[in-house]
């Protein structure tokens, strides 16, 4: 009788430790609550976190033999994630304060590369490039990614008529709901399941106040190529070599700073309130971009106009570089509204236009554009097409549940999205969320040479999966 064996690769063990963490953290948050270490007149020092446990079933419409391509054995993904963040926090007499939070994050699918499919869905997961090595992520098993960082490394200081924030932090600039045009820094999908916590880049941030209504903001981003695990040693070759390196080929390696002006970004932004008016001007260099923009938004009583607008001028190099684009120079803005109901309990309805100079008409080259670093490696473009509407619904059903749709379409195509989701609140520290995504659009085909046929988009949300999910979140 022969006896199988589990071939077990070289840091397996340590691929277990997330899980221990997790659970370890759901054993004791249980009954936990934020602890305040100290609390005075001058001091405040706080420690807390949160737990949050995701279960997905996706199904994708493409083509058998392209999902087989990519060592599927079904259109079926089930899928689970599991995040822990430990925050501590803290002020003295209100000029200084900080915020460290350490966040790990594991996935495993039963499918591999099974992240593509969820189209940026799980910021919890990107790469997002920063200069202190202070993160690590590990995709080298298709079928599981670990993520271990300092999520926030903070420092806020206020000095006369300026609030000064050095450190890694979430950087924030646009004033639209579904899209944002400004926000080109650790940006969130527009069908982000969880936005509570933006990645934090390393940053320094001043805000100025030059009036009681006018604030001029400076911003200097840090951040170097993200550094991946191409090879290692497996069991199958123990004597293969480690090798990390960046998109463009070059070494690298994570414990290691890295800058580089490619990566980095400066910004100014100049924010001022006219009457009833809020608006601005937005300037500077991002990642090898030269940017303008502005924005506006207003409220009438139950009414809010926002709207903004970004050119990018693209200083990238020849086409052999990994980080070309067919557009140098292009237009982005949003136009739209929300609307609060007079209603006994919240009800909130948001529609916005968005114009998408970035994307395409030709639904052929919808996956080559999904495919450039604009939007696979920074996420700062999450659509192909070019004009998209949007329309988002959020009602607080009872006390302890809300409910929320959104329905967007790529006006060319025509496809469109519908989201949904209701969120319990189980207790005053708990939640559980209940949602899915169903995909409205032209499925894609396989087109070419019999032997050598290649995926073909028809519509941009004929792409995507359709998906369930389900998130319990824990503070404590």
């Amino acid at each position: 009788m022969t006896r199988k064996t589990t071939d077990m690769r070289p840091g397996t063990s340590i691929r277990i430790l997330p899980w221990l963490a997790l659970a370890t953290c759901l054993v004791f948050a249980t009954q936990a609550q934020a602890v305040s270490i100290k609390e005075t007149d001058d001091w405040s020092i706080d420690l807390g976190g949160s737990l949050k446990l995701y279960g997905l079933a996706m199904h994708m419409n493409w083509p058998w033999p392209a999902l087989a391509a990519g060592g599927w054995d079904g259109r079926s993904v089930i899928s689970g994630l599991g995040e822990a963040r430990l925050t501590f926090s803290g002020s003295y007499k209100d000029r200084v304060r900080w915020d460290t939070q350490l966040h790990t994050a594991v996935m495993t699918s039963s499918q591999p590369n099974a992240m593509t499919a969820l189209s940026g869905g799980l910021s919890a997961l990107a790469d997002t490039p920063r200069a202190l090595p202070l993160q690590y992520l590990d995709t080298d098993d298709p079928n599981s990614i670990w993520k271990a960082q300092v999520d926030r490394l903070l420092v806020k200081l206020r000095l006369w008529k300026l609030d000064i924030r050095l450190g890694r932090q979430p950087i924030g600039l646009g004033v639209g709901l579904i899209w944002q045009p400004a926000d080109l820094i650790g940006t969130f999908s527009f069908l982000e399941i969880d936005r509570e916590y933006k990645p934090g880049v390393d940053a320094l941030r001043v805000d100025w106040a030059l009036g009681r209504f006018t604030e001029l903001t400076l911003v200097g981003v840090a951040a170097g190529a993200p550094c991946r695990h191409v090879s290692r040693p497996t069991a199958s070759n123990p004597l293969a070599p480690s090798h990390w390196t960046t998109p463009a080929g070059d070494r690298c390696s994570p414990a290691r700073a890295r800058l580089d002006a490619d990566h980095s970004t400066a910004l100014v932004r100049l924010r001022t309130s006219l009457g009833k008016f809020d608006l601005g001007l937005l300037a500077g260099y991002v990642r090898g971009d030269i940017l303008a923009g502005a924005f506006l938004s207003a409220t009438f009583g139950r009414w809010k106009i926002r709207a903004e607008a970004t050119f990018t001028h693209d200083l990238t190099k020849g086409i052999d570089s990994p980080y070309w684009t067919p557009v140098n120079d292009f237009l982005r803005a949003v136009l739209g509204f929300d609307y609060s109901f007079d209603t006994s309990r919240p009800l909130n309805l948001v529609a916005e236009l968005y114009y998408n100079g970035f994307g395409t008409i030709d639904s052929k080259g919808y996956l080559r554009r999904a495919s450039l670093a604009r939007m696979a490696e920074y996420g700062e473009v999450q659509n192909v097409g070019l004009l998209y509407a949007g329309l988002a619904l959020r009602w607080q059903a009872a006390d302890r549940l809300e409910t929320s749709l959104m329905l967007v379409s790529n006006l060319t195509d025509p496809s469109a999205h519908l989201s949904a989701s209701l969120a319990f609140s189980l207790t005053d520290e708990s939640v559980l969320l209940l949602g899915g995504f169903l995909p409205i659009g032209t499925r894609p085909i396989l087109e070419g040479p019999v032997l050598a046929p290649e995926l073909t988009a028809r519509s941009e949300f004929g792409l995507y999966p359709l998906m369930v999910f389900s998130e319990y979140k824990r503070y404590f």
